[in-house]
């Protein structure tokens, strides 16, 4: 957790739900950030040419991105402080 597939708002609520997970993945981009010869790591896909724009596409840019409302230019108030009483799945999977 969470899925390299996960959409802006599943990556909000395990950020705020399960922080360990975030900085667990922070734990592996760091180590493979300085094993990697072009000095950068990132769990979620950066498809680019620009080796120093992907290396920056790090686990808390994408926490931030996903704070933002859509076109990720400004932080969405109401969802950021929304407590997660509800069901988030797509899937109503929630008990």
């Amino acid at each position: 957790m969470p899925c390299i597939n996960c959409r802006k708002d599943e990556l909000l609520e395990i950020s705020k739900r399960f922080p360990e997970a975030i900085d667990r993945i922070r734990r592996w981009e760091d180590a493979v950030k300085a094993a990697s010869k072009r000095n950068g790591a990132t769990f979620f896909s950066a498809p680019s040419s620009d080796n120093e724009w992907a290396a920056q596409q790090t686990i808390d840019k994408r926490v931030e991105w996903a704070k933002t409302s859509r076109g990720g230019a400004q932080y969405d108030m109401l969802r950021m402080d929304s407590d997660g009483q509800a069901c988030t799945s797509i899937y109503g999977l929630c008990e």
